[in-house]
This record gives structure tokens, C-alpha cells and sequence, in this order.
């Protein structure tokens, strides 16, 4: 039976444990939109970076060791594409699931794509995040920061990087000087110049493929911290953004980021990690905190837990199955 309804509709999260895979604090999970069964896995340990399923999570391989994984990116039409971002060096790729990489932009990386264009950032380390466009599979961003902290500066440069050619072939787009660490993309369907990122200094937008930035557009004193985790669109309304801040909650926007408003009905915690949008059913939002995980079924206005039965509380990456809310 079912102990959570929406309507005539059972809400209730089931969880069961994956006792094959036993590794350190996963990073980043993301499951192919092309096929639910594959998802890709990153974990924050340099001796295994990356793992693969074929069974929606029912079993895993290691198909990967470099580094610390950062952010996982995959091709919307196709699973055995795969990007993925390390702390130690270039931006890892796989165009055949996983059983063979190259190194596409940062140290050390060589020079692919269109003409094999230049390595735009030859001495590039501390990738922190990548996303593909979805809609437009081949624009790709990820971006670097200076120093040896994985964190980055709090307010430094960020250096921004773009891809016309599905990861291959990198060009400099240009520097966020306020943002800090990047932790997420979000790219705005139909429009790929369009980019959100969660920062070290807040969410900020690029509408112009990354060349410029907005500085920070939380309603949020300078002098309070402003570390934010999760940006998420909503799926075919992406006027309505939501924010999960690090120490304080969840914030919406449904005016591309003109107001925003703190929706935090319903969590116990203000120390947010990731948050992401049902494709399947956009009203459908879920959120990672240090207190379980929550979810909203009205676009994130109010938040119900949804953590019972897992053994922990405290949870960083987290997917949803393209088909299933």
C-alpha cells in the first residue's frame, strides 16, 4: 500500500539500499535523459572517480579513475556521452559509455574538435562544473577557478568556457569576476547564452553566453554568507527558478530573477545542497539538505520530507528519473 497521496496519485519514496557499491561521498549523479536505466555516478576520492550503471541503480561499475569528481554532465541524446569535471586536472570525456576517455580543456589537455581548435585553458585545474544544453546538445559549459582550495575565493574569477561541438573543442567565453566557485549550470532551454550558475557569491546569470555576468540576484546583505549549492529551471516555464542556498533555505523566482521570495514551508534546515525539477512532471521539485530529503509538489512554494528509512540525513547529489517523479 501507500502511506503518501497527491490527489489519487502515490508520493511516497521507497528507498533501498546498493550494497554493491561501497565508496566515498558521491559528488554529482546524473541519469541519461535518453535512457533511465544509465546513470553515471561521481564519488570525491582520486581511486574511483567515476561509476556507471545499466540497471536504473541496480548494480555498478567503476569505469573511471583520475581524480576528485566535481560535476557530471550527460548527453541528452545519447547515454554513452559522458563529461566530467575533476579538482585535479582537464575535463574528462567518453563517447562510448565509458570504456575509453580523453581529456578535452584544462592541464595538460590536447586539442580536439573543429579544427582542433587550441586548448583554451592549458594550465586550467579546479573544474568545478559542467552541463550540456538540452536542447541544444552542442553547447556545453564548464568553468575553472583559480588557486589550489576546491572551494576557490569567496568573491575571485572564475574563468567560463564554452563548446559548440558536444565537449570537444573548448573557447574561452569569459570571467565571472564575483562569483567564487561555480557549483552548478543551469542553461535556459531554447536559448543556450542563457546561463544560470549556483556560486560561492550567489546565482548569477550570463545572457550573453558567458561573456558577462549579473553579480549576485539573491536578496541577500553583502556582508551575510552567500554560498549557494542548486540552480534549477522548472521545466517549460523557465521564468520560475529555484535557489538552495547553504545556510539560508530555498529561494523562487517566477520572473527570471527580476523578485525572489524565501520558500522554506515546510523544511526543518536552512542548509541546502541540490535541488532539481521532475522532467516528467515539473510541479515536482526535490531538494538535498544536511536534514533528509524534501520534496515539493508545487514548484517549491511548500516542502514535504521524504528521507524515511535511509539510514543517513545528510545528502549532497541527487536525480530523478526523466519518466518518473
Amino acid at each position: 500500500g501507500c502511506s503518501v497521496y497527491e490527489g489519487d496519485r502515490c508520493a511516497e519514496l521507497r528507498w533501498e539500499p546498493v550494497a554493491d557499491l561501497l565508496a566515498g561521498e558521491f559528488t554529482s549523479i546524473q541519469i541519461s535523459p535518453a535512457d533511465p536505466n544509465v546513470i553515471y555516478a561521481g564519488v570525491d576520492s582520486n581511486d574511483m572517480s567515476l561509476y556507471k550503471s545499466v540497471n536504473a541503480g541496480a548494480t555498478w561499475e567503476l569505469v573511471h579513475t583520475t581524480g576528485h569528481t566535481s560535476g557530471i554532465a550527460v548527453h541528452p541524446n545519447d547515454p554513452q556521452t559522458v563529461l566530467y569535471t575533476i579538482l585535479e586536472g582537464p575535463v574528462q570525456r567518453t563517447n562510448d559509455g565509458g570504456t575509453s576517455w580523453i581529456q578535452v580543456i584544462g592541464k595538460d589537455a590536447l586539442s580536439y574538435g573543429f579544427g582542433n581548435r587550441v586548448n583554451p585553458a592549458p594550465e586550467g585545474k579546479l573544474f568545478t562544473a559542467v552541463a550540456f544544453s538540452s536542447d541544444q546538445p552542442n553547447v556545453v559549459y564548464t568553468a575553472s577557478h583559480e588557486g589550489d582550495r576546491r572551494t576557490g575565493t569567496e568573491r575571485g574569477p572564475v574563468s567560463v568556457y564554452v563548446s559548440d561541438d558536444g565537449g570537444l573543442g573548448w573557447a574561452y567565453a569569459g570571467t565571472c569576476n564575483t562569483c567564487g566557485a561555480i557549483h552548478e549550470f543551469a542553461i535556459r532551454p531554447g536559448d543556450p547564452s542563457e546561463v544560470w550558475v549556483a556560486a560561492n557569491n550567489g546565482v548569477q546569470v550570463s545572457r550573453d553566453g558567458g561573456e558577462s555576468w549579473s553579480g549576485n540576484l539573491l536578496p541577500i546583505p553583502a556582508h551575510q554568507f552567500q554560498g549557494t549549492y542548486g540552480v534549477a529551471l522548472k521545466p517549460g516555464d523557465p521564468q520560475v527558478i529555484l535557489v538552495a542556498r547553504q545556510e539560508m533555505g530555498m529561494f523562487r523566482t517566477d520572473d527570471g530573477g527580476v523578485t525572489w521570495t524565501s520558500v522554506n514551508d515546510g523544511l526543518t534546515t536552512g542548509r541546502m545542497h541540490k535541488v532539481v525539477f521532475a522532467p516528467s512532471q515539473p510541479d515536482v521539485a526535490y531538494v538535498t539538505t544536511h536534514e533528509g530529503i524534501f520534496r515539493s509538489s508545487n514548484a517549491g512554494l511548500t516542502w514535504q520530507p521524504r528521507g524515511e528509512g535511509l539510514p543517513y540525513t545528510f545528502f549532497t547529489p541527487i536525480a530523478v528519473d526523466p519518466s518518473n517523479p
